[in-house]
């Protein structure tokens, strides 16, 4: 069973679908472990919050409803990290597009200590319209 972090309370569901992803560091194939995420209704389209902290907040286009992709301060990893919490920004294609699927992925050290022990995060957008992949976030939490 794929970790997902203790604050997130959305839907998973893992990718199928192999693509190659131009990262910050490397390409890379998405595969299963790699997850969409999905609000509890069942939408699969979300506009994207980002902070500084950092924390990605990921906000329904259909229901509103808000969840929390990934926020330092709930790894132990990032302790003794206390930039301002809580100040995030809408964040936008560049081809002005504001609602997306989103691809996530929590890394996790090989013998993790529980759930929240997150060393690594990676966000990725797919437009279903241009079928194509973006990596936005790709986040070492310590």
């Amino acid at each position: 069973m794929k970790k997902i972090p203790s604050h997130f309370k959305g839907i998973t569901h893992p990718v199928r679908k192999r693509v190659t992803v131009h990262g910050k560091y490397n390409p890379y194939e998405l595969d299963s472990s790699f997850s969409h995420i999905i609000c509890n209704c069942e939408n699969r389209f979300f506009r994207i919050y980002l902070s500084e902290y950092p924390e990605v907040k990921c906000v329904c286009s259909s229901c509103g409803q808000e969840l929390i992709i990934y926020d330092a301060s709930c790894y132990p990893a990032a302790t003794g990290y206390e930039p301002d919490k809580g100040n995030f920004n809408k964040w936008v294609s560049g081809t002005g597009k504001e609602s997306f699927q989103i691809i996530a992925i929590w890394l996790y050290p090989q013998y993790p200590d529980h759930q929240d022990d997150v060393d690594w995060f990676v966000m990725i957008i797919h437009d279903p319209v241009t079928d194509e992949y973006t990596e936005i976030l790709n986040y070492q939490t310590g």
